[in-house]
């Protein structure tokens, strides 16, 4: 072996020497051999020292690459796990088959009072078997929600237990009267009961207090359980499960199960479900408990402070003209979405200079914020998408149905919501177009927006704006913005874009109840990580200072001049000022020095990045602009 080891480091090899090795790193399953084969006379083991000292390569070595499919040659524990769990499966399948074959059918077991049992319930337990007379005492008032089966001979077929009846009524009334209503329970199974009602409240009232969800707010002839609701809104918020979907889903098992389907579900359980949802709110909100209670975020400052806010658009939440009207206002009201008459009042008569969009051109070719471009881009869709703000904690806080492009507009009018709600606090603002809404707020007069508010760019995008832009409004280059990148809106886009399968077709006013809903279920799910999303930037802040300081001593140990942290604000300050215009030289000189600054600038960012990486992407997008413009201009 160790002669082999001495001919691989070599650049020699002994004629007539077959070396068969194995490739470093084999791949799993595979043996790589690799074999050189020379006819010529045999070598004693004397000849291959001197052969590797004296003798070049020939070129008439083969060489060929054999690859010979082999068992693992280094599996991973893991594996080893797998594979071991896929034997014990197999080895169970075939027993598994009998034993659950065989409960198909009916044991050999006797009831409670030495009768033959022919009458089982799931419900009550995996032995749970009856006679006829015994399954009718258990389940006529006590577990009437069960659904016990009876043997036919053949299979099991369901049972209906005669005169079910719920006269547990909670409410005192002289006045009672019973009805039958068809209740859906937490298995999704209907069954007719008998319900107590009084003549002091409503029907639907009685319903409620027995947890169950009346189908219509008068005479219900059926209801659902609470249980099976709260499934249903989870499923919605968290799978993105239609409500259509979810009532063929019960319609499919009650078939099933060789049972009557009472009715039509979903009509019956779409307007259901809504209302559900607005009480749920209401309970989580404390509503008539404690009104003080307010839906903000946790992390941020409540009466004075700094917060920082995020905004940004998201065009995949729209909703086409065809899918209908409301007759009624959201449910929900304006707990996360602005009125929508306010906020197309507020478009409709904002005045928008048109010297802003000049500039727009110079700095980027964003589409966000350009009246001109976002008149007739979306005819047939009655809203366009939405528009929102978030905290740095990922929570959400105020938004808006967009009824065209991403006008500047809609963010003027978030601004000033936000100014209105932290009146006391220091805002920092973070928009992809911050420069141009600057602008924007400048040439309209809007000075005093800006007197509390500092904008910024969020710094994934700040990559597709021009240097000058880079430099005054990256947050990496602001101070008090910390390691805040902005894009915490991108974040929440990634779980509500999930809803657009469903909210173009939807109402207006359910479009709204159904994004309220799932954004208040994001913030109810940041709230609960906040903790350990605090701890996480903690630390990241940690690390990222421990390395700054360890690049800094580096390049204070290797440059030949001594420098302080003083003269580092100098190059910064320096910085800023040779990215603006010259007021000195002519316009053209101007222009060219511009464009080559900013190419260097990107082209040495570009650098830190490798070239797969979605930043060195849309730097190298802008490089391509940038250089057009350079050849332009010469």
């Amino acid at each position: 072996m160790a002669a082999m080891r001495r001919i691989r480091r070599s650049n020699k090899i002994p004629l007539n020497f077959v070396s068969r090795t194995r490739s470093r790193r084999p791949r799993i399953g595979v043996r790589r051999e690799i074999v050189c084969v020379i006819p010529t006379p045999t070598l004693t083991s004397s000849d291959v020292s001197l052969a590797v000292e004296d003798r070049e390569i020939p070129e008439e070595i083969i060489c060929h690459e054999n690859v010979v499919e082999t068992g693992a040659v280094d599996v991973s524990a893991h594996s080893k796990r797998k594979e071991k769990l896929a034997e014990m499966w197999d080895s169970l399948r075939s027993s598994a088959t009998q034993v659950l074959t065989e409960g198909f059918g009916l044991p050999e077991v006797k009831c409670c009072c030495e009768e033959r049992a022919t009458v089982r319930c799931l419900q009550c337990g995996p032995c749970s078997y009856f006679c006829p007379r015994c399954a009718v005492l258990q389940h006529k008032s006590s577990f009437f929600h069960h659904c016990p089966e009876v043997w036919n001979g053949v299979c099991f077929i369901p049972f209906d237990v005669p005169g079910l009846c719920f006269n547990q009524h909670l409410h005192l009334c002289d006045k009672q009267k019973p009805r039958s209503v068809t209740l859906f329970h937490i298995e999704g199974m209907p069954q007719t009961v008998s319900v107590t009602f009084c003549e002091c409240e409503p029907d639907a009232l009685t319903l409620m207090r027995l947890r169950y969800w009346p189908g219509t707010p008068k005479r219900p002839a059926v209801a659902f359980s609470f249980a099976l609701m709260d499934w249903l809104e989870l499923l919605l918020l968290e799978c993105q499960v239609a409500v259509k979907d979810f009532a063929t889903v019960l319609e499919l098992r009650i078939t099933a199960s060789l049972r009557q389907m009472p009715c039509t579900i979903y009509p019956v359980l779409i307007d259901a479900f809504e209302e559900y949802r607005y009480y749920k709110g209401q309970i989580r909100s404390l509503k008539g408990v404690c009104e003080n209670v307010s839906a903000a975020c946790p992390a941020c400052p409540k009466t004075e402070g700094t917060v920082t806010i995020s905004i940004d658009g998201n065009f995949g939440l729209c909703r086409k003209k065809a899918a209908g009207s409301s007759s009624h206002g959201p449910l929900s009201g304006t707990k996360m979405f602005l009125d929508q008459s306010m906020v197309t009042n507020y478009i409709t008569h904002y005045s928008c200079p048109t010297t802003v969009y000049r500039g727009t051109q110079q700095c980027s070719d964003f589409l966000a914020g350009n009246a001109l471009r976002s008149n007739s881009r979306y005819s047939r869709l009655d809203e366009t998408g939405v528009m929102g703000a978030a905290c740095r904690h990922e929570y959400p806080i105020c938004f808006l149905s967009l009824q065209h492009g991403e006008r500047i507009s809609y963010s003027v009018l978030l601004l000033e919501k936000l100014r209105e709600k932290f009146r006391n606090h220091h805002i920092q603002f973070m928009y992809d177009i911050a420069c141009t809404l600057k602008k924007h707020l400048m040439n309209a007069g809007r000075r005093d927006l800006l007197e509390t508010v500092e904008l910024a760019i969020p710094v994934f995008h700040a990559y597709g704006h021009k240097m000058a832009c880079q430099i005054e409004f990256n947050p990496r280059s602001i101070p008090g913005f910390g390691l805040s990148d902005g894009e915490v809106l991108e974040r929440l886009w990634s779980y509500l874009r999930r809803f657009s399968a469903m909210t173009k077709e939807m109402r207006p006013s359910h479009r709204i109840d159904v994004l309220t809903d799932a954004l208040l279920h994001y913030a109810r799910r940041t709230a609960r990580n906040m903790s350990k999303l605090l701890n996480k930037r903690l630390d990241h802040a940690k690390r990222v200072e421990q390395e700054a300081e360890q690049k800094l001593r580096e390049l204070r140990n290797k440059s030949l001049a001594v420098f302080t942290d003083e003269d580092i604000v100098g190059w910064v300050q320096q910085e800023r000022t040779l990215v603006q215009p010259q007021c000195s030289q002519s316009e053209l000189m101007t222009k060219i020095e511009s464009a080559v600054r900013e190419r260097l600038h990107l082209l040495r960012l570009k650098s830190k990045y490798a070239d797969g990486q979605k930043i060195a992407i849309r730097l190298s997008r802008r490089i391509t602009v940038v250089t057009r413009q350079l050849k332009k201009v010469l």
